[in-house]
């Protein structure tokens, strides 16, 4: 009775559980009682917050500061603890208001992305060393969940990946050229490395291609042959008619 407080039509589910009857006019009436209780509690609550809005959340700020280490450290015991049931509850969140938080990020995205913009590039080290952090900490565990991801998602992954790449092309392009010429050394150097600590590996790879597709590379070899044969033939047509 305890944990039911003063909701009284929860008290009358627990008397019925065990027995005892309950009118239903009664328990009617105790369920729209408790509704309006409720809504009364919550307009006071509002009320509140409004006229000490800045006292609370000083409060609030105080209290994290001065301990956020425990705070941290009970919000992974939780999440770590109720995993299953934080993401049936986010999704469910997720479907009840998917058309109403759709809406409000169409009618405030340049709103919203700048906000994001603003707070990323104000607390861009703050964010990364937060990242770092997690991961560390987390490194196994957020592995294996991607690693469930990729599987379980997999033909979504690559439609979006073909997706982005089709839609993207000369950027992805340009962006890749201009990260090589401004990296030259050291992606050569990383090459050399990698390819010096997984010599056999790399040539056991290769050689599992070239049997694997060797119809498809001697079409590509023919159809090179051919093109570099038509390019000296049209040089040579232009130097003969250049004499």
């Amino acid at each position: 009775m305890g944990k039911a407080g003063n909701n009284r039509a929860a008290v009358f589910d627990i008397l019925k559980e065990m027995g005892i009857h309950i009118a239903p006019e009664i328990l009617a009436q105790a369920v729209e009682e408790d509704k309006k209780r409720l809504e009364k509690h919550a307009e006071s609550s509002k009320a509140y917050y409004e006229a000490n809005r800045e006292k609370i959340e000083a409060k609030r700020k105080a209290y994290y500061e001065g301990n956020r280490e425990k705070i941290a450290a009970q919000q992974k015991a939780y999440r770590k603890a109720n995993r299953e049931k934080i993401a049936a509850r986010d999704k469910t969140y997720r479907e009840l208001k998917r058309d109403k938080i759709k809406a409000y990020y169409e009618a405030n995205r340049e709103k919203i992305l700048a906000q994001h913009k603003a707070y990323y590039e104000a607390n861009r080290e703050k964010i990364a060393a937060q990242q770092k952090e997690y991961y560390e900490a987390n490194r196994e565990e957020i592995a294996a969940y991607q690693k469930a991801y990729r599987e379980a998602n997999r033909e979504k992954i690559l439609a979006q990946k073909k997706a982005y790449y089709e839609a993207s092309r000369e950027k992805i392009a340009a962006k890749n050229k201009a990260y090589c010429e401004a990296n030259y050394e050291r992606i050569a150097a990383q090459q050399k490395a990698y390819y010096e600590a997984n010599r056999e590996k790399i040539a056991a790879q290769r050689k599992a291609y070239r049997e694997a597709n060797r119809e498809k590379i001697a079409a590509y070899q023919k159809t090179y042959r051919e093109a570099r044969k038509a390019k000296r033939a049209a040089r040579n047509e232009l130097k003969e008619v250049a004499q």
